[in-house]
């Protein structure tokens, strides 16, 4: 939420570094084939991303789940994984505007969304949604407005008369 910083500051108390260390690598594969751990069949694609991430646990555990990323429309891409989780969904990513990313994951079975994950890249935050068990409660729509003054730190307007020039 955007506003005015009314000089209150909470502190965040110290605690432990994370026991996980995540690295991932993407390259793009003009031609090639990857298998399809869903379907459990081979898949030949022409021009598909292939994400590797490996987390590794402070024992030296690693665990590597892989994701390939094919374009299907003008700003949409299919997904295919092998996240346990996702196992039965359609998942899709759509560019929404030049700054949100969200990605979409929809049974198969039922047709009802599993997960929506917005990914916005001003600020590089990510915000994810698991869809509970349960009947629809309510929607939130919010229309913010950034204040921009003199409090807030807005910047002054150039002026060159002012400058000397």
């Amino acid at each position: 939420m955007e506003g005015r910083w009314n000089g209150e500051l909470t502190s965040i108390p110290p605690h432990e570094e994370g026991t996980q260390v995540c690295s991932s690598e993407l390259a793009y594969r003009e031609e090639g084939s990857f298998m399809s751990f869903v379907l459990k069949s081979l898949i030949f694609l022409l021009g598909a991303w292939h994400l590797r991430q490996m987390r590794t646990s402070i024992s030296g555990l690693t665990t590597t789940q892989y994701c390939w990323i094919k374009p299907a429309a003008d700003g949409i891409l299919k997904v295919e994984t092998d996240d346990p989780s996702l196992r039965g969904s359609d998942i899709t990513m759509q560019e929404v505007g030049l700054n949100i990313l969200i990605i979409t994951a929809t049974s198969k079975r039922t047709g009802r969304p599993v997960m929506v994950e917005t990914i916005t890249s001003i600020d590089n935050a990510r915000r994810l949604r698991t869809v509970q068990t349960g009947g629809f409660r309510s929607v939130y729509i919010m229309n913010e407005k950034r204040v921009v003054d003199a409090v807030s730190g807005a910047m002054e307007r150039f002026d060159a008369a002012t400058m000397g020039f």
